[in-house]
């Protein structure tokens, strides 16, 4: 048998490519499908504005079942952009979702008292705010406004009023004064 050499900076070189291929691939399917979703979004916006005045029973009826397809192409979205967080409003049905402390701060705010961190969850939950997908949606809250309030320390939102129960900063600082 020939005594037969690889040529392994070449075949190395070829090996990353095809290992790099395939995400390359992904990234540029999921930039198109985002465009996609974002040109279909504008579009429901547009039919929206334009129907909006409509009197016709079928227009309506139309027009709903337009705008819940729609909300589904902004989860998918907000899947695909690999975040749950704020996103500009389409045409007053609602947002993508918030991050959990985004959500939380807002859930809070409209209580206007400190609330345990499974019913905060469960009103950002049912309110549309924040979407989970886990097993465990309330230990996901808790541990982010945990990390939050050890990351920030005094510039923080959130404070703790007992164990696992949060209010916001801004209601001890009015206290205060």
């Amino acid at each position: 048998m020939p005594n037969v050499e690889f040529p392994t900076l070449k075949l190395n070189t070829m090996l990353r490519r095809i290992s790099v291929a395939p995400e390359a691939m992904r990234r540029k399917k999921r930039a198109s499908r985002c465009e996609t979703i974002e040109i279909e979004l504008a579009a429901l916006v547009e039919l929206n504005y334009e129907y909006a005045d409509s009197t016709s029973e079928e227009d309506r009826l139309a027009l709903d079942e337009l705008n819940a397809e729609g909300e589904e192409l902004k989860r998918e979205l907000a899947v695909l952009h690999g975040e749950q967080k704020k996103t500009m409003p389409l045409w007053g049905i609602g947002t993508l979702s918030l991050s959990a402390c985004d959500a939380a701060h807002a859930i809070l705010h409209a209580a206007g008292k400190p609330l345990p961190y499974r019913e905060i969850t469960d009103r950002m939950l049912e309110s549309g705010l924040w979407v989970s997908h886990g097993r465990t949606p309330w230990s996901t809250v808790n541990s982010a406004i945990g990390t939050e309030m050890t990351q920030q320390g005094v510039a923080s939102r959130f404070v703790k009023v007992r164990r696992g129960v949060y209010g916001l900063r801004e209601w001890v600082n009015q206290d205060a004064a």
